[in-house]
């Protein structure tokens, strides 16, 4: 026998959505009532422009579960908030309006209630192709670097979630208001040490309407959110600068060291740098060998307190950019 729960707020986040509204209700009523003893449908207009606010609302007028809540194009992330503030039941779930993932298979996310507080699912293959692949990879990388993001999330921005209405009165008030919202809301709930089971869901192409989530407006708004959202994450915040601040360093010693005359029969001495560097062993090793330009010797001395052949100066910046990179695969 399956698992109900006790209540459940559904919603989903409505922009230019007229052909999907009707299918999507339809395929909800179906499924919710199974699912949850107390339940309610919520549907988020975001600024539409077509007919989903007209039809929404003659939705509505023949079912006192759904409840219809409109507002000015605020962005992805703005129609999710404000479907966190209406939702009123112990456990929300919430998915996108345009149809591409089954609403049947909220059952598999509801038998892991006992035990977490956050099931998340993940698309074991997108259905976009190629483009949504890329950007989904990219998000995580940005993700691991910017924000050390928990490594083990699959799916971050995956539009299938059942989260405790406990877990939101935690995180809340949210900043982003658009594609970093499933960034900024999971990160948190990971940093307030809340429990997390991820589930894998169908995930099909749209049949109507056209999806936004790879224009390069959202991409651009998404880099601007980055640097709002790292003022809530200070020590992070404080790590980048410092890294890049060393990185901008060694860019401006860049061309100082190709000055230096360094021995060139001293070949043991780089083999031994590249197999530290090979070993992830990042420590700095001075040359010893001898120079003719003891002006930049000097000056790099008072720097950096040491003299640094191309080779060491080339290792360092390549360890900036291993550690942002390789970052991504270590654990969270």
């Amino acid at each position: 026998m399956h698992k109900k729960l006790k209540s459940l707020s559904v919603f989903f986040p409505l922009y230019n959505e007229e052909s999907n509204v009707i299918p999507l209700v339809e395929k909800a009523l179906e499924e919710i009532p199974h699912l949850a003893n107390e339940y309610e449908i919520i549907l988020i207009n975001d600024g539409s422009t077509d007919a989903t606010l007209k039809i929404a609302l003659e939705i509505a007028e023949k079912n006192e579960r759904i409840k219809v809540v409109s507002q000015e194009n605020r962005g992805y992330g703005g129609a999710l908030k404000t479907g966190f503030y209406t939702a009123k039941y112990e456990w929300v779930f919430y998915s996108d309006g345009d149809l591409q993932f089954e609403l049947g298979e909220i059952q598999k996310l509801i038998e892991h209630t006992e035990e977490n507080d956050l099931i998340i699912g993940y698309r074991k293959s997108r259905a976009e192709g190629f483009k949504r692949e890329l950007i989904t990879w990219l998000l995580k990388i940005w993700n691991k670097v910017f924000f050390d993001f928990p490594g083990f999330i699959k799916d971050t921005d995956c539009a299938f979630k059942l989260i405790k209405k406990e877990v939101l009165n935690k995180v809340m008030p949210l900043q982003s208001n658009g594609g970093l919202i499933s960034t900024e809301l999971l990160l948190k709930a990971y940093n307030s040490g809340f429990k997390f089971a991820q589930v894998p869901v169908t995930h099909k192409k749209r049949l109507y309407g056209n999806s936004t989530g790879d224009s390069l407006a959202v991409i651009k708004k998404a880099v601007k959110e980055t640097v709002q959202l790292l003022n809530l994450f200070p020590k992070r915040k404080k790590f980048l600068m410092l890294n890049f601040a060393w990185f901008v360093v060694l860019l401006l010693l860049f061309p100082v060291a190709l000055s230096i005359n360094y021995m060139q029969n001293d070949e043991y001495t780089h083999y031994r740098m590249v197999a530290q560097f090979l070993n992830l062993d990042f420590t700095l090793d001075p040359y010893l060998g001898s120079t003719t330009h003891e002006l930049v010797e000097s000056l790099i001395g008072k720097i950096i307190l040491c003299r640094i052949t191309f080779l060491t100066l080339l290792l360092h910046c390549l360890k900036f950019v291993s550690v942002l990179c390789l970052g991504f695969f270590l654990p969270g």
